[in-house]
Parts: C-alpha cells; structure tokens; sequence
C-alpha cells in the first residue's frame, strides 16, 4: 500500500540524507523493496506535498527540507499547569522535548485539558489531534491519554510511529515493586503497623498486602486509603486523617504511594503533631531531582522522570529511523534513598537525601 511505502521512504530519508541530496530510483527502490512503481510514485506525491521530498521533473526526486527536522509531537491528556499536577509530568514532557531536539527534530508539547477525574475522547483534546490526522507530525510520544475507551482506536488508527501510553512501545514505573521495597525498609526499621496510601490502587494494595503477608503480618483493611483523586484539593490531608483516627491503635508505618497525595498528607501529620520517626516511619515514592519539604526523615523510592523522558524519546527515534523493534514495556530503574534528607523549607536550599543505600537497575547515561 502506498501509506506502507511512506514510511519506508520516511526511514530510508532519515537514514543519512539532507535536504537537497538525491533519493534512489523508483526503478532502484522498487527492485529493493519488492514493491509496484505505483505505490512508490504515489507515496513520492504525497511525501511531497508534505516537504519530505523535492520531484523535480528531468532531473530526478531529492530529499525537502522536512528531512532536516522531522515535526513529533509530545502529548500528555492532564492539564499540567493545574497546581497540583505531579511534578513527574511536567519533567517527562521536558525531557522528551530536549532529547528529540538533541537528535536534530522539531519538537512541540501538546497539553490536554483533562482535570481531576475527567476522561475526555479526541476530539476534545485540543490541536494535537488535529495535528496528527493532518499529516503535519512525524512522530509522536505520548506521555499519558485519558482511559476514555476511544483512545484506543484513535492510536490504532494513527500512520505515523507513536511510542508511550496505550502503544506497543511503553515504559513503565514498577509502582507495585516500589511499593514491596517500602514495605520491606519499613519492617527493617521495627515497623509492624503499615498503612497505605495512594492512588489507582489496584496493583499497588495487591502488592502492598502480599508483601506484608509475606512479612508475617496482617493488612489492616482500615489503613488502606485511595478513594481521592490527588488533583482534587485537600485529599492527601483528608485521607491521612481517616487512617489515623480509623481506630484506637495507630499505624506505626507509612507507605506514601502518590507523592501529590503525600504532600498534603505531610501537613496532616504536622499538624496532628505526630513524632516522626518516633511513632512513626515513612517511606514515599517519590520523584528524584524533587526537593525535600518536610522537617522528617524518610525513606525515598525514587525514580528519575528525566530518564523516562529521554528513553520515551529514544524509542520514538529508532521507530522513526524503521528499526524493528519487539513490542514490549520496560520497567524504568528504581533507587532508594535514606538518611536524614536537608528540608528546603527550613534550609531555603535545593537538596536530596545525604545517601543512596540501595538500588535496582543502574542507568548509564
């Protein structure tokens, strides 16, 4: 099919041409690729009209100036610039942008409207599917869509190469061993109370109560808390509350599963004026490069959104260059982090954890 030889003319320019070099015969590139003149001509008139190619009649087909800097687009489905959007997003999408420019493409960020809770289709995601059906992208890295059904189809339906969510070609946070390891460092430290919160809790309590099970102990049904969305105002603070005045005896453990929720839970437990680590430890997942805001100790399971960012970036790169490449979703690494971390609200500086004690898959970069 044309559209097929589109993409093999796509990859085969991005392999060592620049803008004005000459591109292979139809003769030369049919006998290669086994496939009609027709469908090459054709796929040659439409990669014209979109700057890919330069025909020039008695003289021959040269590579346009799209070549130069293919046209991706980075898409996330939240309304980042709502306050309390996760820093994660907001560092992938920066990350993603600068590696595809580092390789030589033009770049943009598409940011959708969806607010807490909302699950929006297409159609209502502003000019980045417009953009896309258009023709005028080249590639694209999708950081994060809504679940709403009739993404999906609308991803099935895209000719272009897309890595990230809802695609074949994924990454993926290991939030459920995260979750094991906090439980584990917290039972270490004399912990045999635990609770939970988060969000999306589906894998996370499964892992959470299998690793406490595995610990000899049993989950205390009232200490699991993730109803809240943690973009919904003051939800971190009303569910921490409701797992500590759940019952008589309090929970001499904390795993912080959402680092959104758990900065509003962190106000609650000043202001209950509970003694950490004395009463009780913590363990947060949490995002590295983040600052520390809080006058405790506690263990950090963190992963690098930077390093998400530019490997979502890489993949759409090799897609867009016609590797073949498995479907497949790759677990980022994960560190732990422990120590008496510097507190940038007392401090006013930008400071991690003194240590990293432990880690899970090191990253060269």
């Amino acid at each position: 099919m044309p559209e097929e030889v589109m993409e093999r003319l796509k990859a085969h320019l991005l392999q060592g041409h620049r803008p004005g070099d000459r591109v292979s015969s139809i003769r030369e590139l049919a006998g290669r690729w086994k496939v009609s003149h027709w469908s090459l001509r054709t796929a040659q008139a439409l990669l014209e009209k979109e700057g890919w190619l330069e025909i020039r009649h008695g003289s021959g087909v040269y590579a346009g100036r799209r070549v130069a800097a293919p046209a991706v687009g980075v898409f996330t489905a939240f309304d980042v610039f709502q306050p309390r959007t996760s820093l994660f997003h907001r560092l992938v999408l920066r990350a993603s942008r600068q590696e595809l420019e580092s390789q030589g493409m033009a770049a943009e960020v598409y940011v959708g409207r969806c607010a807490a809770g909302e699950e929006l289709p297409p159609e209502e995601c502003g000019r980045f599917v417009f953009d896309a059906e258009a023709g005028r992208l080249d590639g694209v890295v999708l950081v994060s869509v809504s679940s709403h059904a009739s993404w999906e189809e609308w991803i099935a339906r895209l000719k272009i190469p897309a890595v990230g969510d809802r695609t074949p070609y994924d990454l993926d946070v290991p939030t459920d061993e995260m979750v094991r390891e906090a439980v584990r460092r917290l039972r270490r430290a004399g912990c045999s109370r635990l609770a939970l919160l988060g969000w999306g809790l589906r894998k996370v309590e499964s892992a959470f109560c299998d690793e406490i099970a595995r610990n000899g102990l049993t989950p205390n049904p009232k200490w699991i808390r993730g109803d809240l969305h943690p973009m919904l105002s003051g939800a971190g603070w009303e569910e921490f509350r409701e797992i500590w005045t759940a019952s008589r005896e309090k929970p001499d453990g904390l795993v912080a599963a959402d680092d959104v929720l758990f900065d509003e839970a962190a106000r609650a437990i000043l202001e209950i004026g509970i003694d950490v680590p004395r009463a009780m430890k913590v363990a947060v997942l949490a995002n590295k490069r983040q600052p520390w805001l809080w006058p405790f100790p506690a263990v950090r399971i963190q992963v690098d959104p930077v390093l998400f960012g530019r490997r979502l970036a890489r993949l759409l790169s090799l897609r867009m260059q016609g590797a073949r490449l498995e479907p497949c979703c790759e677990k980022i690494p994960y560190e732990v982090a422990e120590g008496e971390p510097v507190c940038v609200a007392l401090l006013g500086e930008q400071a991690g954890g003194r240590s990293v004690r432990g880690s899970r898959g090191e990253e060269q970069e």
